[in-house]
């Protein structure tokens, strides 16, 4: 599934058929490089990066923390500064969740050692989706840690928005398995590989948009199924 670097909701193919209810709609959450006005490497370069997490509940006030999750994704490429751990094995990073795991969610995801916490205020207007500034809390307002113990990888997010405006993207602490770049069991600490500053506007940063909660009938489809219905009827 390709990563989305954009708001937006998933649509499937246009075509006839009708997708079936889910048993709980959800609501994606999902940011990119692009969405941020300032961005400053401490000491490796992230030239990109994108997230896009699905959480099965509603969009509504309230906290979250470790909801139950859908599809969880996320790319992190750059290159690394000659003083991080990894550089000898390889320059330049590029990091995907669960690839090798592509049905992993709920709390396999968490039981590898995965964080995702977050509050939405009572006040929040969700019709245009959820901002930043609609979050609960005078400092740390959003984290996402894509942790993953044990499973090799050397580059995990972690995620953090603040009510300031500011953000961080940085590698998670990870220990445990064979990171194929080296040959070596993984032991990496929190900003061992790449620290990357975000800035932000609370008020326009736009996080999550609520998926229907019906799969969704593309319109030429729609119209071709009314059509049939009509010669039937005839």
């Amino acid at each position: 599934m390709p990563i989305v670097m954009a708001m937006g909701l998933l649509v499937g193919p246009v075509g006839i058929g009708v997708t079936m209810p889910r048993d709980s709609f959800a609501f994606q959450i999902q940011v990119s490089r692009d969405q941020f006005s300032e961005q400053a490497n401490v000491f490796s370069s992230v030239t990109n990066f994108a997230i896009s997490i699905e959480v099965l509940r509603p969009l509504a006030p309230g906290l979250y923390v470790n909801p139950e999750l859908g599809d969880i994704e996320f790319l992190i490429e750059g290159t690394l500064d000659p003083t991080t751990p990894a550089r000898t094995a390889n320059p330049a990073f590029t990091s995907f969740a669960v690839a090798d795991l592509p049905l992993l969610r709920g709390q396999e995801f968490y039981d590898l050692g995965n964080a995702l916490s977050f509050e939405i205020s009572s006040g929040a207007d969700l019709n245009d989706g959820l901002q930043v500034s609609e979050l609960v809390g005078a400092d740390l307002v959003f984290e996402f840690d894509g942790r993953e113990l044990g499973t090799g990888r050397y580059h995990p997010p972690l995620f953090q928005l603040f009510s300031d405006g500011t953000g961080l993207l940085r590698n998670s602490n990870n220990t445990g398995g064979i990171n194929p770049a080296t040959g070596v069991e993984v032991n990496a600490m929190i900003g061992d590989e790449y620290v990357t500053e975000l800035g932000f506007e609370p008020t326009t940063l736009t996080i999550a948009v609520p998926e229907p909660r019906m799969g969704m009938l593309p319109a030429i489809g729609t119209a071709m199924l009314c059509a049939a219905l009509r010669r039937s009827r005839a």
